[in-house]
């Protein structure tokens, strides 16, 4: 939904470290935040459950994206597959998606394999 790279989520430092921001969020932080809730929480969005390798499950809204047209990082050629992608806001999580966790939607369990974008609020995953 914005953005792009693997940047790291207002108050966390990475990868698997935990989401809480250094000091309360700003006002205009907050109102970002809520909108995209807001997003999230229409028709675009879906329920879900956030299972990280590690501590408890979360509920939590995503946007799902199905043939998604994937093009490898470390590639320089025109290679490119069709694939899923997650969308999910950080900080409802708690933390960054890892390779191998999971997010089930309805009866469907789609595994994290990496991190596709990261704008800081909320992150893509490529899944399968």
């Amino acid at each position: 939904m914005g953005g792009t790279g693997t940047g790291t989520p207002r108050g966390g430092t990475g990868t698997g470290t935990p989401v809480k921001p250094a000091a309360p969020l700003s006002t205009s932080d907050e109102l970002f935040i809520d909108a995209l809730r807001d997003i999230y929480n229409s028709s675009i969005g879906a329920d879900a459950v956030y299972t990280p390798l590690a501590g408890a499950a979360v509920s939590c809204r995503v946007v799902l994206n199905r043939n998604v047209v994937l093009q490898p990082v470390s590639m320089e050629t025109q290679v490119v597959e069709v694939g899923t992608t997650i969308e999910v806001i950080i900080i409802d999580l708690g933390k960054l998606p890892e390779r191998g966790e999971t997010f089930t939607i309805g009866a469907e369990i789609f595994t994290v394999q990496a991190i596709s974008r990261n704008d800081g609020d909320e992150v893509e995953v490529t899944v399968t």
